[in-house]
């Protein structure tokens, strides 16, 4: 199945393939990859974290949910580095296609165009037992098949539960092993949305200081 990403900057898409002139700036980039099982809340995250602005009020949640069609990319600027996320699809009707966004293939893209990841976020719904289960299955094969350090991992564990409920730690949900032990993890609360920016800047941060 061929997939033509999205690029997303200031409300705008456009195809991958529709470049401007600011090629080099956008090939130079850290590219972020965001991946996880279907409906834990990827888009949302990626929308709440790559906007250019300190607006700290949490996201609608109650919005109906829409799936992301293969990858959309977001470009967004942070220390004044430019920067792109990957916000790709969970569902595996694109498993074929994760290899080329994780290598950044496009099938019109030139030789600069090909860029592998710089790091990638995993995202699961921590009220999920089947998501909590299938997270080390992510990490395999985003992070470890891929030849991707830990600590350029950084694990999201998203919970839609309300905030005055008494919800056990999405931490102790996951059975951490070995494989997971060295990546960053932030369990989100969407009461305290800005922890959830400065974790994601903080890791971009360990990004750029490493790129």
């Amino acid at each position: 199945m061929a997939v033509e990403p999205l690029r997303t900057r200031a409300s705008k898409q456009r195809n991958l393939t529709n470049r401007s002139n600011t090629m080099k700036t956008i090939a130079d980039a850290p590219k972020i990859i965001l991946i996880g099982p279907q409906k834990c809340g990827k888009t949302t995250i990626a929308n709440f974290v790559c906007c250019n602005n300190d607006d700290s009020s949490k996201p609608d949640l109650s919005a109906k949910y829409v799936a992301t069609a293969g990858c959309r990319i977001l470009e967004f600027e942070v220390q004044g580095v430019m920067s792109e996320l990957w916000d790709c699809s969970g569902d595996h009707c694109y498993e074929s296609c994760w290899s080329a966004f994780l290598q950044g293939k496009n099938k019109n893209d030139t030789e600069e165009q090909n860029r592998k990841v710089d790091g990638v976020i995993l995202v699961y719904d921590s009220n999920d037992p089947n998501q909590s289960d299938e997270i080390e299955l992510w990490h395999q094969h985003f992070v470890k098949d891929n030849g991707i350090s830990d600590y350029r991992c950084l694990i999201i564990a998203n919970s839609f539960n309300d905030e005055s409920q008494n919800v056990e730690s999405a931490r102790t949900r996951v059975k951490v092993s070995s494989a997971l032990r060295a990546c960053s993890f932030h369990e989100l609360d969407w009461s305290q949305p800005t922890k959830l920016r400065n974790a994601f800047h903080t890791f971009l941060s360990v990004i750029l200081k490493e790129s």
